[in-house]
């Protein structure tokens, strides 16, 4: 048993190089990222453009997406993205001659606006609520963001719970119940004591990875069950974020989703 839980360990050492390997796939592309404005200029082609906190202005060519998140999109005469063009927070503005080959989508939250003669005690929960939706917002960017940086991986993720919902659920709970074990084995070795952060995030990007594609699995069907069909992933995979948000609010059960939707991606 001790050599079968060791060798599961060097497999998943090496199935992590190899992710990590494809993960920073991205980083070499001519990629435009700023928490500031972003700017495409005339006569200039980017593979992505993605703004967090500022806007995104295209004149030139975008071959993949153009992300704004917190920020309006803003596609100019004579501009091209040739991926989905997305607005968070803020507005896609098209021209009229710009070509955007993939979906539009705008994904807009209404303002909050307390009272001012609230109580103390209403006071700390309007403060718990906005607490609680900037921590969905920022998960929503979280999402977007891995939408648009690892598509082939998310589609991969969740392409696979599709076609085997219940083994990848059970291989899932085989890693969490491994996840500890593993650890003090790793830990007891010594040498293997440097293994233990890898361990570690590997894990965490399996359940964030499995969250989000489970979201997209949900939104999907959901959307497919209310006859709306031919919508992006981002918009299929926010549907299904705020449907398992609304059922994490209900007790006990809403944990037990979140367990169960985070297993999966393992």
């Amino acid at each position: 048993m001790l050599k079968k839980i060791i060798g599961l360990v060097l497999v998943l050492g090496l199935v992590w190089l190899g992710v990590s390997q494809a993960l920073a796939a991205p980083a070499a592309e001519n990629t435009m990222f700023s928490f500031q404005d972003v700017v495409v200029p005339f006569g200039t082609e980017v593979d992505k453009a993605v703004s967090v906190g500022g806007s995104v202005t295209v004149n030139g060519k975008v071959n993949g997406d153009a992300v704004a998140v917190g920020g309006s999109l803003i596609l100019n005469n004579g501009s091209e993205v040739g991926g989905n063009a997305v607005s968070i927070m803020g507005k896609v503005e098209k021209a009229p001659n710009a070509v955007v080959k993939g979906n539009v989508t705008e994904i807009a939250f209404p303002a909050f606006v307390g009272s001012s003669g609230a109580s103390v005690a209403a006071g700390l929960t309007l403060g718990f609520i906005i607490f609680k939706i900037i921590s969905f917002i920022g998960f929503i960017v979280l999402v977007v963001l891995a939408l648009t940086f690892f598509p082939s991986q998310l589609a991969l993720v969740s392409t696979t719970i599709e076609k085997n919902l219940l083994k990848t659920f059970l291989y899932g709970l085989l890693v969490a119940v491994l996840f500890v074990p593993i650890i003090i084995l790793l830990a007891i070795s010594i040498a293997g004591i440097p293994l233990i952060p890898i361990w570690a995030l590997l894990v965490s990007v399996g359940c964030l990875f499995g969250y989000i594609a489970a979201a997209h699995y949900t939104g999907k069907k959901v959307l497919k069950a209310v006859k709306i069909n031919k919508k992006s992933v981002v918009t299929e995979t926010i549907t299904g974020i705020v449907l398992l948000a609304l059922v994490s609010l209900v007790p006990f059960l809403g944990g037990l989703v979140k367990l169960v939707v985070s297993l999966w991606g393992l």
